[in-house]
Formats: C-alpha cells, sequence, structure tokens
C-alpha cells in the first residue's frame, strides 16, 4: 500500500513538471504560420498568403482557437498589402462575424483594430471610430495591444482633425513602443507625431520626430512607411528642400512598383514652382 502511495505521488509529480508537448497537427500550423510570416517580411506575399490559408485549414480541423486566428490574422494582412483589403475584410469576417469560438481577448482586439486600419484606409471614419472603440474594449486594460490602439487613436484623430489629440495619443505610445523594442510601431508613433506638430505648425519638432521615423524605417526596409517619411518631410521643409525629399521618395516608389504612389508624387512635384534651375534664361 505504501509503496502504490509512493508511486502515485511519483507519477503526479512528474505529470506537473513535464507537461505534454503540444501535438503535432498544432505544430505544424504553428509551423506555417511563422513561415508564412516570414515570407511576408520578404516580401513573398502570395507564397505567405497560400501558407496562412493552410495553416488556417489545419488548424480548423482540429478546433485549434488560435492557431485559426493567428492564421486568419496573417491573411489579412497579406491580402492588405497585396491591395486587396475587399478580400482582407472578407477574412477578418469570418473570425468576427462567423462561427463563434473561444479566441481570447487580445486576438479579438488585434482582428478589430485590423478593420479599424482598413477602415481608414478607405477614409470611413465613423467605421474607423466604431471598431477602434471595439477594439479598446476588447483589449482591456492589461492587454499587449494598448500602445497599437493609441496608435490607431492618433490616426483617427488626425483625420478628424485634431493634431492636439493625435500628437498626445502618440507621445503617450512612443514609450511603450520603445520599452518593447517594437521598432515597426516606434516608427509609426513618430510619423504622427511628425503629422501632427506639422499640422500644428510645429516643422521643428515634425522634423525632428520624421527624420527618426525615416531611419527606422530605411533599416527595416518599408518601401511604403519610406515614401510617408519623406512626403511628410518635404511639407515640413523649406520651398528648395521639399522638391529633394518628393524627388527621393519618387525614387523608391518606381523601384518599389508602387505605381498609385508614384503617380500621387510626380502629382506633387509637378504642383511646385519650377526650380531655377529648370527655368530657362
Amino acid at each position: 500500500m505504501r509503496v502504490a502511495a509512493v508511486f502515485l505521488l511519483v507519477l503526479l509529480a512528474g505529470c506537473a513538471t513535464a507537461p505534454e508537448p503540444a501535438a503535432p497537427a498544432r505544430r505544424n500550423a504553428d509551423t506555417l504560420n511563422a513561415r508564412g510570416a516570414e515570407l511576408h517580411r520578404a516580401g513573398d506575399l502570395n507564397g505567405a498568403a497560400r501558407l496562412f490559408e493552410q495553416a488556417q485549414v489545419q488548424s480548423q480541423a482540429i478546433e485549434y482557437e488560435d492557431g485559426i486566428a493567428q492564421s486568419l490574422l496573417n491573411l489579412a494582412r497579406t491580402r492588405h498589402a497585396q491591395g486587396q483589403a475587399g478580400e482582407a475584410d472578407a477574412v477578418l469576417a469570418k473570425m468576427l462575424d462567423g462561427v463563434p469560438l473561444a479566441y481570447i481577448p487580445a486576438r479579438r482586439a488585434e482582428a478589430l483594430a485590423q478593420r479599424t486600419v482598413l477602415a481608414l484606409a478607405r477614409g470611413d471614419q465613423p467605421a474607423a471610430t466604431r471598431w477602434h472603440e471595439e477594439a479598446r474594449q476588447a483589449c482591456g486594460k492589461d492587454c499587449a495591444l494598448q500602445a497599437t490602439l493609441l496608435n490607431l487613436g492618433a490616426r483617427i484623430a488626425l483625420e478628424r482633425g485634431d493634431a492636439p489629440d493625435a500628437r498626445r495619443q502618440a507621445q503617450t505610445a512612443l514609450p511603450q513602443h520603445r520599452a518593447a523594442h517594437n521598432r515597426i510601431e516606434t516608427a509609426n508613433a513618430l510619423r504622427l507625431i511628425g503629422a501632427a506638430a506639422l499640422a500644428q505648425g510645429d516643422r521643428q519638432a515634425a522634423t525632428r520626430a520624421l527624420e527618426e521615423a525615416l531611419a527606422i524605417d530605411k533599416a527595416l526596409a518599408h518601401s511604403n512607411k519610406i515614401c510617408q517619411d519623406l512626403v511628410l518631410l518635404g511639407h515640413a521643409a523649406d520651398s528648395p528642400e521639399r522638391r529633394g525629399y518628393w524627388q527621393r521618395a519618387l525614387q523608391v516608389a518606381g523601384a518599389a512598383g508602387m505605381r498609385r504612389q508614384q503617380a500621387e508624387l510626380q502629382a506633387r512635384l509637378d504642383s511646385l514652382p519650377s526650380s531655377p534651375s529648370t527655368t530657362s534664361p
């Protein structure tokens, strides 16, 4: 009897200290998501989308909730990066409006934040405000997405013309992003601070924030963000320097195959007064 009791205690202790490893199907889904994220960072958006779709199917087959959520969120980001905003919205709808599953609050908040980004991209301010508020409610006080939601709040404030509120929210978010070593969101916060300072007529503060954002975006090799930084720096500069910033942005957009941005930048350059070097004597 005493031997059996000791054996049982040892068995229970072993179970407590050596948790069962994740099932192979879960590991496979996680691996597909990780490989897809690598392809996305490398610029292979089609390849990334295929892997995220495979991860979603594998996760769905075993009702692996976090795998499903991660796959759909990754796929929505990829579709948006491919310029397929409608497809991205449809992917998010599977998570937010489809069959209810036990997603953790942070995943739901992340999906709502992505919906906010899509609404801002199409200029739907009321929808962006609504989804942003729902994301904040889903996130709660201790959610890791808090600082990102502050950045989104700053974007919404800029869209409605409230530069002081935009600057306040972005400045609140900035140290949180730095502490988390999140360079992408750090650059986003700096860009928002720069845009808000520019709207307030504070060109010196705008230039400081935007130059730091540009340095980060160049290190991360984010062409679209580099163009945004250079355009805003052009607005913060005097007329002769403005042309130089916008010409740099045009070169980046052209080399990156960003045709819409290329056309917009060319229109900006065409709107500038002719420089002395291009005028006839």
